[in-house]
């Protein structure tokens, strides 16, 4: 998800990235920080319709219950103690889980 975030123009607008997975398979959703609410509002527009590669579904966005890594990161802790944020860089550039 990291790579598509990157070719859309977004790699430096964001600070956490968490796709929640199973067994190395993703549920086929994420939770992205960004800097700014213009941030989110514009990778929203470029996501929306977004076609994935080799597969039937396309991107949406929605917003999160929970706002701000801070509260995320929380609300994850407390959800599941043992939780990694992604599997590699640039996921979470300055904290893990």
């Amino acid at each position: 998800m990291a790579e598509i975030i990157a070719s859309l123009g977004f790699s430096d607008r964001y600070d956490f990235l968490y796709m929640p997975s199973r067994g190395g398979t993703t549920f086929g959703y994420g939770f992205i920080n960004f800097f700014t609410p213009q941030d989110a509002t514009e990778f929203s527009r470029a996501f929306t319709d977004y076609q994935f590669e080799g597969s039937k579904k396309i991107g949406a966005v929605k917003p999160a219950f929970v706002q701000g890594k801070a509260a995320v990161m929380l609300h994850l802790r407390l959800k599941k103690p043992v939780v990694a944020p992604c599997s590699s860089e640039p996921c979470n550039r300055t904290e893990t889980l």
